[in-house]
């Protein structure tokens, strides 16, 4: 009875697996970068980083070639799709039937019609992710010419559109996007792509039906929660970097620029590492909001990583429900039952146990360079979050960080990205069957 959800595992994390190793080994070819070849650990670093559409690198952009960018390009794409990629390849050979178990692994990405038409499904969600980032590219690429500052603009433009929409942060210039600081349209239409790429295909599918029916047409529960969690989280985290930085890491910039500066940072946390300021110059209160917001990230069926923002809906709800002893709730006037509820908490806890062991991990192995104040716990702290939640922002602290530590921060990549993944799809059998037909003695145990 356990072999049926430990292959389905095993396919999850063999596909990032060979596509990592794959990115690893065109990476490390002299032809990937402009000077000498990437160390291994270092095309690896940033393979996994690519392929978990995280955005940590510990090499500038610069160093890449044309070729190392293009490789750099498709692991992100392949990546950010996921098991969608899988599929798409799956459904392509004739005659070939998808099973009742993989069919659950594709509801993941959409609530509905997956147990009707899965390859149907799978052709949708390929075709919108093209079709929105072509329009991105599309606006990117005039913005990119009436700038002026970008010496290969169609590239460009296609490079940031897949790297936004997937929510990696990967840039083709070594300062991000902060050299487009006067050219507010560039950093807004990345933020669209990373929160269009970060809601899920779900939402996008049943906000473009109910606007089909004029609005008629109820969105699913699912949509209301993201578009609910995700608006707040985005104005208050916009209100609360505006506040903090204002005569701090702002002080120098025009009002509009700090408005657009706050919404960036807010939108960029969750989950897509761009920059258009360094980290390093937040305040500590603002990296502590930032860690927070990473530690949520982007909403389930999307490019984004994080525990996801309808897991900290759930939560945050039935944390301030009023009936303490009823084990379900209402929202909106749905019922939510226990095992949800069960599920969102059982995802965020092992998400804290292991970024505790990232960081602790990360700690041993750059001990010495925090002895040396090369960084602090904080900004390891910091890294291992955005590592975890696929985020990509750093304080500094992956280009420095020593071989051992490029490892850990690499596997923290991979588990954020598979590890919480599958967890969410929520597959059957982990259990043993006898389990449900037994029944234990209750036994108490002291709270709070």
């Amino acid at each position: 009875m356990k072999i049926l959800p430990s292959f389905d595992k095993i396919l999850l994390f063999s596909y990032f697996i060979v596509l990592s190793l794959t990115g690893t080994f065109f990476l490390s070819l002299p032809a990937a970068s402009n000077g000498a070849p990437f160390k291994l650990v270092d095309a690896l670093l940033v393979s996994v980083s690519a392929c978990c559409v995280t955005g940590l690198s510990s090499v500038s952009a610069e160093s890449f070639s044309l070729f190392g960018l293009i490789v750099l390009m498709l692991l992100i794409e392949f990546g950010g799709m996921g098991l969608i990629s899988f599929f798409a390849l799956y459904v392509a050979i004739p005659r070939t039937r998808i099973s009742l178990v993989n069919r659950r692994l594709i509801r993941s990405f959409f609530i509905d019609d997956a147990d009707v038409n899965p390859k149907q499904i799978i052709r949708r969600i390929i075709i919108t992710t093209f079709f929105l980032q072509g329009i991105g590219a599309l606006a990117l690429y005039i913005a990119f010419l009436h700038s002026g500052l970008s010496h290969h603009p169609f590239f460009d433009a296609i490079f940031h559109s897949v790297s936004a929409f997937c929510n990696a942060g990967f840039s083709t210039f070594n300062s991000s996007i902060a050299v487009f600081t006067d050219y507010p349209a560039i950093p807004v239409i990345i933020c669209i792509l990373v929160i269009t790429g970060g809601i899920g295909f779900t939402v996008i599918n049943d906000f473009a039906s109910s606007a089909k029916h004029r609005f008629k047409k109820k969105l699913s529960l699912h949509s209301k929660i993201v578009i609910l969690i995700t608006t707040f989280l985005l104005l208050a985290g916009t209100f609360c970097f505006f506040m903090i930085e204002y005569n701090d890491a702002f002080r120098d910039m025009t009002f509009s620029q700090k408005l657009i500066q706050s919404f960036f940072q807010a939108v960029i946390t969750r989950t897509a590492g761009f920059e258009m300021l360094p980290q390093i110059e937040f305040s500590p209160v603002s990296s502590l909001l930032t860690i927070i917001l990473m530690f949520i990230g982007g909403s389930p069926g999307s490019m984004a990583g994080g525990i996801k923002t309808t897991t900290f809906f759930l939560m945050a709800t039935y944390a301030f429900k009023e009936r303490v002893g009823e084990t379900s709730m209402r929202i909106f006037k749905t019922k939510i039952n226990a095992e949800q509820i069960e599920k969102a908490f059982n995802i965020a806890g092992k998400a804290f146990l292991f970024l505790c062991t990232s960081i602790l991990l990360l700690g041993i192995t750059e001990n010495s360079r925090i002895e040396a104040d090369m960084f602090s716990i904080f900004d390891i702290m910091f890294e291992s979050v955005s590592a975890f939640a696929t985020v990509g922002l750093t304080r500094s602290v992956t280009p420095n960080l020593s071989d051992w530590g490029k490892i850990v921060i690499s596997i923290t990549m991979f588990i954020g990205r598979t590890g919480l993944f599958s967890m969410m799809l929520g597959l059957p059998g982990s259990g043993k069957p006898t389990d449900s037909m037994i029944e234990y003695p209750t036994g108490q145990v002291m709270l709070g």
